[in-house]
């Protein structure tokens, strides 16, 4: 398994220092120099080679600008460890440096618009003659190392052997039309080969080189101890490194458990490569491709005769367009950042991060810079110490360290609260805390970007780039929102589309449009963004201060990666482990394995969401039944107890009337006892008259009162029937 670890704290002056063991064995590595003197002397050779990423040149003047991307402190940690590569030649030292993909590269032809531009940004174009070119150099150095004279007879009679043994992506094939034999120089051309393919191509012309440099090495009074390669290389460039290793391999000779090149000793003593891409023809933007074609073919494990590999990985990157190559079976070192956050190649205040005041170079990829500066120190590669690079202004910004970045740094070492792990693990748990903090931008309404720092201190084309890619991220989350937001109910409804349309292709017509369900993948990343832990402190000061967003402006032959695809900021980033990359019918099965478990989570879903939807309508079913009895029990109960009611209202009333029918025939009672006291003074015939007319008016009184006294007893039976 490719494990992966995070580097060490960084002393405070941004030097690391030697033990006495490290020092010797450097010391070790370097003792068989010699200078040109005697024709018996013998001596070893150094050769470094360093491949720059895309889009990376030191020399380069990018459209818009008048400064070189070295003149503007741009240039990327393969560039800055080229400056510190000791450069002598009569003493044994040669270096090359090969200009990155996507960036001119006259002295291979590499120059047009289209290829250079469109086919090296986007495909790779033309770094099997980067590759080439860095092979002839090795040979031409030890060549000159032992004649004083160059193995070829110019630079145009090398680019033109170089681009006939390197295949063109964009041109279908060799460029090459004929079949007649020709001739390069002194160099012969067999017409069958011109349109061989590439390895047969390689194979006969480099063995006329190696047959000549033969010759040479038995010649020559002077003789080689050993030839010691180092190479190094960042993205594309760092799988150039990898493929130079391969081809340069081929020409070895075995010796003795060792390895001869034209009779003579040699070793791939290091390889120091930074986040390796391949990406080479269609890349691993479309779920049947993988950017393993031509030159990144078979060519990216590390070769067991590599005595020495530092792989240093960038831990926050995500884009499908920049798979990792892992090194297995070497260590991988995790370092902060995006992908040239670790390679280099990020300006100063670049979207407002790793501000020019901050110091002389306030990138975050110094950080690396100087790890893979020591690590080269230690396997013997004849670098420049800091100390020695201190000695020049340019040099020393350069490998320059402020105590800010220092700082930063070493807190997150401390602080990040993520341990060593598989290289998938360790990129994945890092990733997180990156999305997590992204996510912290679109809490309550979103649109904290703007109140950030970075943000505010960015270039304005930079704003735009940045804005962008936080929008486009917004949706996202609140469409991710609205739908993990659905109830069950519309969910069923939304569901019972779904199946229909697989029953029924009227199904999306004659229904309406529903959202979907979260997929199991959308639900992770939503709660990685939105409800995962918070990241740590000392996390979130790289993420604002140093760490770029990647995605932010960036674009594939002029177009952003399609997100429907690879799914923008809702992905981890793909690691091939040693040779998987190579495989189509891998990847296609790891396509078919990661849909299958997404449709086997979705199924997974419905059928819970199934179970869960007839539950709740039984427990409807049950609770409407249950609170109808209550409703009928209850209302009988309301009506037995109006019934009392108005009964005993009835009964009152009854009461009242007929207490006041008693009361006014006892009042007219009274009245009529007054009235036969004072009819004593009338005379008979009156007392009788008005005797007779009281009589009358009682038995009428009376009367009355007991028809009242009917009706009401008629209404009591009544209300009672």
């Amino acid at each position: 398994m490719s494990m992966l670890y995070t580097g060490r704290a960084v002393p405070s002056d941004g030097r690391r220092k030697f033990s006495a063991r490290e020092a010797s064995q450097r010391a070790k590595a370097l003792a068989c120099l010699r200078s040109r003197g005697s024709t018996e002397c013998k001596g070893q050779v150094f050769v470094g080679m360093f491949f720059d990423g895309t889009g990376n040149n030191d020399k380069w003047v990018e459209e818009k600008q008048t400064a070189t991307q070295r003149q503007r402190n741009k240039h990327s940690n393969v560039a800055r460890l080229y400056d510190a590569y000791l450069d002598e030649p009569k003493n044994g030292f040669f270096k090359s440096y090969m200009q990155g993909v996507g960036t001119p590269f006259a002295e291979i032809g590499d120059n047009s618009k289209l290829g250079t531009d469109i086919g090296g940004n986007a495909f790779g174009f033309m770094g099997a003659d980067r590759i080439n070119w860095g092979i002839t150099f090795l040979l031409d150095a030890v060549y000159t190392y032992l004649t004083g004279t160059g193995l070829f007879g110019d630079l145009v009679q090398r680019r033109q052997l170089v681009n006939f043994m390197s295949s063109s992506m964009l041109a279908g094939g060799n460029a090459y039309a004929a079949t007649a034999d020709m001739k390069v120089g002194q160099w012969n051309v067999p017409g069958y080969l011109l349109n061989a393919p590439e390895q047969m191509r390689r194979a006969d012309i480099y063995k006329q080189f190696i047959d000549k440099l033969t010759a040479a090495v038995k010649s020559s009074q002077r003789k080689i101890v050993q030839i010691n390669v180092s190479v190094f290389g960042f993205s594309r460039g760092a799988a150039e490194a990898r493929a130079f290793t391969h081809w340069l391999h081929e020409l070895f000779t075995p010796s003795g458990g060792a390895f001869e090149i034209a009779g003579v000793p040699i070793r791939i003593g290091f390889l120091g490569i930074f986040d390796t891409v391949a990406s080479v023809g269609i890349g691993d933007v479309t779920p049947i491709t993988f950017g393993h074609m031509a030159w990144a073919h078979n060519t990216q494990s590390i070769l067991p005769a590599v005595e020495e590999c530092a792989h240093f990985v960038a831990l926050h990157e995500q884009r499908a367009s920049f798979p990792l190559e892992s090194s297995t079976g070497w260590k991988n070192v995790g370092y902060p950042g995006m992908h040239s956050d670790v390679g280099g190649g990020y300006l100063p205040g670049e979207q407002g991060k790793s501000m020019p005041d901050w110091g002389l170079s306030p990138q975050l990829s110094q950080i690396p810079l100087i790890d893979m500066h020591f690590a080269a120190l230690k396997g013997g590669v004849p670098l420049l110490t800091l100390a020695e690079l201190a000695k020049d202004s340019a040099s020393a910004k350069g490998f320059a360290t402020d105590a800010r970045l220092v700082k930063a740094y070493n807190d997150w070492l401390a602080g990040n609260g993520i341990k060593a792990g598989s290289i998938r693990e360790f990129t994945q748990a890092h990733t997180r805390q990156y999305l997590r903090w992204r996510g912290s931008l679109h809490e309550g309404k979103g649109g904290l970007l703007l109140n950030k720092r970075f943000y505010r201190d960015a270039a304005t084309s930079d704003k735009k780039d940045l804005l962008e890619a936080d929008v486009e991220l917004g949706k996202m989350i609140r469409d991710w929102r609205e739908r993990g937001n659905l109830d069950l109910d519309q969910r069923m409804g939304q569901m019972a589309r779904k199946y229909a349309r697989r029953v029924s292709p009227l199904a999306g017509v004659l229904t309406d449009a529903a959202k979907e369900r979260l997929t199991a993948e959308e639900k992770k990343f939503y709660d990685i963004m939105c409800a995962g832990p918070v990241p740590p402190a000392a996390s979130v000061t790289l993420f604002d201060d140093y760490i770029h967003d990647s995605r932010a402006g960036f674009r594939v032959a002029g177009k952003h990666e399609p997100i429907f695809i690879t799914g923008g900021y809702a992905r981890f980033r793909q690691v091939f482990l040693q040779g998987e990359g190579d495989s189509a019918t891998r990847k296609i099965g790891e396509l078919v394995e990661r849909k299958v478990g997404e449709r086997a989570a979705d199924m997974v879903e419905d059928a819970r969401d199934i179970k869960d939807y007839t539950v709740r309508t039984y427990d409807r079913a049950r609770d409407r039944i249950v609170s109808g009895y209550h409703a009928v029990e209850d209302a009988a109960v309301r009506a037995k107890r109006e019934v009392e009611d108005k009964a005993l209202a009835a009964k009152r009333e009854i009461q009242e009337q007929a207490e006041a029918a008693r009361k006014k025939l006892q009042a007219a009672a009274e009245a009529a006892r007054d009235q036969a006291s004072a009819l004593k003074k009338k005379t008979m015939a009156e007392i009788k008259r008005e005797a007779d007319e009281a009589q009358r008016i009682y038995d009428a009184a009376q009367r009355h009162v007991m028809k009242k006294y009917e009706e009401l007893g008629a209404m009591w039976h009544s209300i009672m029937d």
